[in-house]
């Protein structure tokens, strides 16, 4: 169940998620070209092929080949901070949790302002059980922004990785208001009701969920409601 709540989170990137990657989908993902490559122009326009071909990759869930292209961009261009957050989700994606918080330690003294790296260095840090870190980058960021659905998410989730479930739900339920059609909000709360043995409210979420066309509850419902 775990697992299946990082991928939630996170597939967010194609989400990060699940359907991989709704929150922690960088804006440059959005403007990718079919057929890029890198020529004889400036470095600069060098690293932004990169980037772009790192996109490419992550778009096709091919991560380790996406490190790559960003690693590429940030040798030639040192605080490219896209290509450092893209390369950091990318890390986070692959487990590699410790080497993701590097990239957005850096990506953050690059651009302090920018609230999406708390978020995601906090899911980074959850995973890597440095619960109360976790919790100080998502209290940042959304001090800076209380509407910002995200970080109540993940913290929700790592609330249920804690088995601090009616806490995790109080989360959820943040989400919800913001967000009342967030079919992934539903979905996770429904989990969190079920970790804590209320299955028929867990369903009640779960066929909400589905009506919303999340379809990681169509499992659930099957499995646990008819």
């Amino acid at each position: 169940m775990r697992k299946l709540l990082m991928i939630n989170a996170i597939l967010w990137l194609g989400v990060a998620t699940v359907n991989a990657q709704d929150h922690l989908k960088p804006s440059t993902m959005r403007d990718t070209q079919s057929e890029v490559s890198v020529d004889g122009t400036s470095s600069v326009e060098n690293a932004i092929v990169y980037l772009k071909l790192g996109n490419q990759k992550i778009q096709q869930k091919d991560f380790r080949a996406a490190v790559e292209q960003y690693t590429k961009a940030i040798e030639i261009k040192h605080d490219f901070k896209e290509a450092i957050k893209n390369r950091g989700i990318c890390y986070t994606m692959m487990d590699e949790d410790a080497k993701a918080v590097a990239d957005f330690d850096h990506a953050i003294t690059i651009d302090p302002e920018d609230i999406t790296l708390y978020n995601y260095r906090g899911f980074a840090k959850a995973e890597l059980q440095k619960y109360d870190e976790a919790s100080k980058d998502f209290d940042h960021a959304l001090k800076i922004n209380p509407n910002y659905k995200d970080p109540y998410m993940n913290r929700g989730i790592m609330y249920i990785w804690m088995e601090r479930y009616d806490d995790a739900i109080a989360q959820f339920n943040k989400v919800i208001e913001l967000d009342p059609e967030n079919g992934k909000a539903y979905y996770n709360r429904g989990i969190a009701y079920e970790e804590h043995g209320n299955i028929p409210r867990a369903c009640i979420d779960w066929n909400k969920s589905l009506s919303l066309k999340y379809k990681l509850a169509l499992n659930m419902v099957a499995t646990y409601c008819e």
